[in-house]
């Protein structure tokens, strides 16, 4: 018996959700590794958001449409049924966030108020917010050292590091 597996990439777009396979095939699915394939439309397009995915959802933070408006809206995919849906806003619109995710829960940490490219008019933050799906619930946490926006953040055994991004004051 095969233990081949289908592997899939997902790439989050302003028209929507592409997906691609990557690796193997299943008995269901003779598509060839590579092909794409198009997914539900986002139910609002958006730029400059955060994404992360817990058990097969992902979920598109905060972020602006075409009116360049930063919103807290949190769009979310279920990969399982094809569908979105929008749940509890971020507790303060965001753009260029860095989002995690540790033990079955989103962080979305740092980035910007507003639209400007301008260091003194950017509006960088250092909070943190903890988003729990199996309540909806957003919860502030300790906030960063720094204001910055734009970074990534990445874990490793359990702890969030975020690395790089604008700070309020680069030069």
């Amino acid at each position: 018996m095969s233990t081949n597996r289908l592997i899939v990439n997902a790439l989050v777009l302003p028209l929507g959700l592409f997906a691609a396979t990557f690796a193997g095939e299943t008995q269901n699915d003779a598509r060839r590794a590579g092909d794409w394939s198009v997914k539900a439309p986002l139910p609002r397009t958006n730029s400059e958001f955060g994404v992360a995915e817990i058990d097969g959802k992902i979920y598109v933070m905060g972020g602006y449409p075409a009116d360049r408006k930063t919103v807290a809206e949190v769009q979310v995919y279920d990969s399982k049924t094809d569908k979105w849906q929008i749940v509890a806003p971020l507790p303060q619109a965001l753009n260029h966030i860095m989002p995690a995710v540790v033990n079955g829960k989103i962080y979305v940490i740092g980035g910007q108020t507003t639209e400007s490219s301008e260091p003194d008019k950017a509006g960088f933050v250092n909070s943190v917010y903890e988003y729990d799906p199996a309540i909806g619930k957003w919860t502030a946490r300790a906030p960063m050292p720094t204001m910055r926006g734009g970074g990534v953040a990445a874990v490793v055994d359990g702890k969030i590091y975020v690395a790089g991004g604008r700070p309020a004051a680069w030069t």
